[in-house]
């Protein structure tokens, strides 16, 4: 199995006293964001994805998803905020055997 970690593409710091969680991408970010889809399908287009609710992680995903050669079924994982390495494993874990890769959009660093 093959397991793609994304951060999200560059937010925006437009608004300063924005919330993280409501922060976008920035104009690089969403320029950057289908060139991540496009690697993706070059390597093994994944076949699921766990992706955390904040805005830039959703964005992200929706740049990406596009460029993707087919669609890829998402989760969305509120559960993944600064959530510790065990956290994540444990959702990967839960992946079905028939999915060959998996592509996690997470806000940690």
């Amino acid at each position: 199995k093959r397991l793609f970690l994304l951060r999200h593409a560059e937010s925006g710091w437009g608004k300063p006293n924005q919330d993280d969680f409501d922060r976008t991408l920035s104009m690089r970010g969403k320029r950057t964001a289908p060139l991540l889809g496009r690697h993706s399908n070059a390597l093994d287009r994944p076949g699921n994805c766990f992706v955390f609710t904040c805005a830039a992680d959703a964005q992200t995903w929706g740049y990406v998803s596009k460029a993707l050669d087919s669609e890829t079924p998402e989760e969305l994982r509120p559960e993944f905020y600064l959530a510790e390495p065990g956290t994540l494993l444990d959702a990967i874990r839960t992946l079905e055997d028939a999915h060959a890769s998996a592509i996690v959009i997470n806000h940690n660093p």
